[in-house]
């Protein structure tokens, strides 16, 4: 409710269809040439990128690599607990 107070009234209408199909690849381009375009958004775009692989390396090899160094049998498991722990432990009040 508060999100639809605060929003201009012309908000969330469609832009009408255009009749020219293009290609993914041709739309695809004209993104990353409005991002060369714009330093910050290019930024942001790249930083979210590089953390989402980081991540993904992390939790797909790095927590299995731990678990099996370190001794825990099952590994699989392991990732799947620690991110909630971890998670819950970030929001609990100090």
């Amino acid at each position: 409710m508060l999100v639809a107070w605060a929003l201009p009234r012309d908000t969330g209408h469609r832009f009408p269809a255009s009749t020219v199909k293009e290609s993914y690849w041709r739309r695809f381009s004209q993104g990353l040439t409005f991002l060369r375009g714009e330093p910050l958004l290019l930024t942001m775009v790249i930083m979210v990128a590089v953390t989402n692989l980081l991540d993904a390396a992390f939790n797909q090899v790095l927590v299995h690599v731990w678990a099996k160094e370190s001794g825990v049998v099952a590994a699989f498991p392991v990732g799947g607990f620690l991110n909630p722990i971890l998670g819950a432990e970030a929001l609990s009040p100090r």
